[in-house]
């Protein structure tokens, strides 16, 4: 038997309770857990309300982690593992359990003499905001991104990720306190605050007054109107990657805005992954953090207290995100 959090209802703070460890399986490595983030990905799965569909309850969830192998086809035992699972997506259980057990093609050796918790915290964040800015938008030295979203963990990692890359002007937009004084320390050029109730033209003005000129890629968790201001002030060529919908379900655009100044609209999600883009994504954002060249702010709390900070995260009341720390990590 092991302890773990179970969610029980839609909507609900999760529950800790003790149920049966895994046994070794095929094509699975067993890991005993350190560290499991609560994600919004999680905190969505878990109401029943998104696109995956209504989860069969309880189950463990978690959709990444991070720990020691204890058993496996592929890897030594004792390294340290990054993992993802499907929790709540499929009939895979999660991360946040003494022990998990995800498929072996979506485990990456992270080695040793690396911060735990902010690896946990990254994790599929950082993924997302790699490729978005990399592989879909295609970042060139010297262009101008708006980052929308900038206080939460995909942002702010599209921020230092825009730096690292040589980005010639960055501007970080959130609204979370102290927000724009971290991200100023990441690497954005300009911080501006935004709220979810401002109109299409506040957002311009904002926009423009930071960034004359326009941006070239526009990463965006938001979608609404921070997206449909952040179209009409793109250069020619321009790039809009669209990751989430968390300030409104649409934005509009104007036809001879985006043909004239042939701009591209285009969407990610990091379901569409397969094990191989996971790992190697993975792999450099584990370089950077072990280089001091990224970061990721975090509040810890035991696996006891999981309902509590689930709730914190829930709500928007945490200080980055919410990590559950297990064994030696705790």
């Amino acid at each position: 038997m092991m302890r773990a959090a179970l969610v029980v209802e839609n909507g609900r703070p999760v529950q800790v309770r003790e149920i049966p460890s895994p046994e070794p399986s095929p094509g699975r490595t067993l890991v005993e857990v350190e560290a499991a983030a609560i994600t919004p990905l999680d905190l969505l799965v878990a109401s029943g309300t998104s696109y995956f569909g209504d989860p069969a309850k309880p189950y463990v969830p978690g959709v990444q982690g991070i720990g020691r192998v204890l058993a496996s086809e592929r890897f030594v035992e004792g390294s340290r593992v990054w993992f993802q699972t499907s929790a709540g997506i499929t009939t895979e259980q999660g991360s946040m359990a003494a022990v998990a057990q995800p498929k072996d093609e979506f485990v990456v050796d992270v080695g040793e003499e690396l911060d735990v918790v902010a690896l946990a915290a990254l994790g599929l964040s950082a993924v997302a905001a790699h490729r978005c800015l990399h592989e879909v938008a295609g970042i060139a030295h010297g262009e101008s991104v708006l980052v929308l979203g900038a206080s939460g963990v995909v942002g702010s990692s599209a921020v230092q990720f825009a730096r690292l890359a040589g980005a010639g002007h960055v501007v970080a937009a959130g609204r979370r306190p102290g927000f724009a004084r971290r991200a100023l320390t990441l690497g954005a050029n300009r911080a501006i605050d935004i709220t979810p109730h401002e109109s299409v033209e506040e957002y311009l003005d904002a926009y423009r007054d930071a960034a004359p000129d326009g941006f070239d890629v526009v990463i965006d968790p938001l979608c609404g109107n921070a997206a449909t201001a952040a179209l009409r002030h793109m250069r020619p060529g321009g790039r809009l990657v669209n990751l989430g919908s968390s300030q409104a379900p649409s934005a509009t655009f104007d036809s001879a805005i985006l043909r004239s100044k042939q701009l591209r609209i285009l969407g990610y999600t990091n379901a569409e992954l397969d094990g191989a883009a996971v790992s190697s994504t993975m792999e450099a954002v584990v370089a950077l953090l072990r280089e001091g060249k990224l970061s990721a702010e975090s509040e810890t709390h035991p696996l006891d207290q999981a309902g509590e900070a689930w709730q914190r995260a829930a709500l928007g009341k945490c200080s980055g995100r919410a990590v559950l720390v297990l064994g030696e990590t705790a």
